[in-house]
């Protein structure tokens, strides 16, 4: 059996920007890599991605940009976790990391705190002036201005969020004030306000954060979003729960991004990724997460109201795994050390979806026509089989020829004709199984073979990336 792959008439832009990498390193029980460090630059180059979210998250509602750390007097986090001695992660070691590749920052402004404590209304103007003079340090330093989040999920119940913010309206009226001064000094920028997806309905603040946000405040260009997916049932079979990737999709896309896209407004997903919940960490450490991620991205890459997305992280905690190996971690329960510098599961796929969209200004998906189902079983009596599709793929098209990427989920080669999109060399990730653990180079199959035909075999659980040479 052939399966067809063509792509549809209609595509939408991508940029340089579009995909992206946080490298927030405040929430980690080890010494966190500094930005400037050799490893740290290993892994950027590895990963290909051009842009990075600066300084990060949470942290960046407590940051103090002069000296590169949380402000004195606030913490994010109770003191006894944060990292000793703080990393060093001022602006100067950041463009180190940046100017390379000539990347394109995301600047997450701090709108909350000044001077050691929570600010007030009052404190607005003189907030703006530091963080305009941050930003306009950021440009001495020869980086763009030209990505701008005012903040950092204020949806969420926290007392300091609270007591900066009442609400979504609150929040709102305080960015009017932003704004503007924002636009003045940096006209080429966009400027993302918080938004929440994945809300908890039972919270009235959560749950009413967006239509408060989107009443109040004068036209923003984008929105902030944050997706973390949670397996729902985290001992179940890894090929089962590959299911929750395709099922969650348009329920989140008609909640919280076709909203925004009828407004004309972008979807900025400056955090995303798969939560394991397992102590083990055996999910997010497998090739099943490669898999579960690289379907993500194609549903980010196919929906044109989502601009840029940014995967949460370079380094970080066991739950919210991270893009590239410290050595330090401890992965499945053998408790497997990985080589420092490695690429994660996570990290193959992004590193494979950053060399296909290099150059790259449009995006569209692939279409498999005839193509079978996977049938999963979960492993427990208590939940019933699921099916979801075997293949899927993106094409990213750049000025002279085209890269597509196509995913096998299934444990079956699949024949994929090429004939509607072209292309003479396949690069190929793969393991033999979605539990194999990634901890090295040589968990994983890597292979670059020209095509001959028009016509390929995509590996069972692969990633395959076909492109002209």
């Amino acid at each position: 059996m052939i399966v067809t792959a063509t792509i549809p008439a209609i595509s939408r832009p991508v940029y340089r920007s579009t995909l992206g990498l946080n490298i927030e390193n405040a929430f980690t029980k080890v010494q966190p890599p500094f930005w400037n460090d050799p490893l740290t630059d290993q892994g950027v180059v590895a990963l290909g991605i051009n842009s990075f979210r600066y300084p990060g998250g949470t942290i960046a509602n407590y940051w103090d940009w002069k000296k590169g750390w949380v402000q004195a007097g606030v913490s994010p986090i109770s003191a006894n976790l944060l990292p000793v001695p703080p990393p060093a992660d001022s602006l100067p070691s950041f463009s180190q990391l940046v100017k390379p590749g000539n990347g394109i920052p995301v600047f997450d402004l701090n709108v909350m705190t000044f001077q050691g404590r929570i600010a007030t209304n009052a404190d607005d103007p003189a907030m703006i002036q530091d963080q305009v003079n941050f930003l306009k340090s950021a440009q001495q330093l020869g980086l763009s201005i030209r990505l701008i989040e005012l903040g950092n999920e204020f949806y969420l119940q926290k007392p300091d969020y609270q007591k900066r913010f009442s609400d979504g309206a609150s929040y709102a009226q305080e960015m009017n004030v932003w704004i503007p001064t924002l636009k003045k000094e940096f006209p080429e920028a966009k400027i993302a306000v918080v938004g929440a997806a994945y809300s908890d309905l039972s919270d009235p603040r959560q749950s009413g954060w967006n239509q408060e946000v989107l009443a109040n405040i004068a036209k923003p260009d984008a929105m902030q979003l944050h997706i973390y997916e949670q397996p729902t049932v985290a001992s179940a079979e890894p090929a089962w729960l590959l299911s929750q990737v395709f099922d969650l999709w348009p329920k989140l896309k008609a909640t919280y991004i076709d909203p925004l896209g009828r407004r004309g407004i972008e979807a900025w997903i400056t955090e995303f990724d798969l939560l394991d919940q397992n102590a083990d960490v055996h999910l997010a450490a497998s090739w099943f997460h490669a898999l579960y991620l690289s379907e993500m991205l194609i549903q980010f890459l196919s929906e044109p109201t989502v601009t840029h997305v940014d995967f949460y992280n370079m380094a970080g905690s066991s739950t919210r795994h991270v893009a590239v190996y410290s050595g330090n971690e401890k992965l499945g329960p053998l408790g497997i050390v990985p080589q420092a510098g490695t690429l994660s599961a996570s990290g193959l796929a992004l590193a494979i979806f950053g060399r296909a969209m290099r150059g790259s200004s449009r995006a569209a998906p692939l279409t498999f026509g005839g193509a079978p189902l996977v049938t999963a079983v979960s492993g427990s009596p208590m939940f019933s089989s699921k099916s979801y599709p075997s293949i899927a793929g993106i094409q990213l098209i750049t000025v002279t020829t085209p890269q597509s990427l196509i995913v096998n989920f299934s444990s079956q080669p699949i024949t994929v004709s090429l004939s509607s999109i072209g292309g003479n060399q396949m690069e190929t990730l793969a393991a033999p199984d979605l539990s194999t653990i990634v901890s090295s180079s040589d968990s994983v199959s890597r292979t670059t073979v020209a095509i001959s035909g028009d016509s390929i075999v995509a590996a069972p659980y692969s990633i395959n990336r076909i492109y002209t040479q």
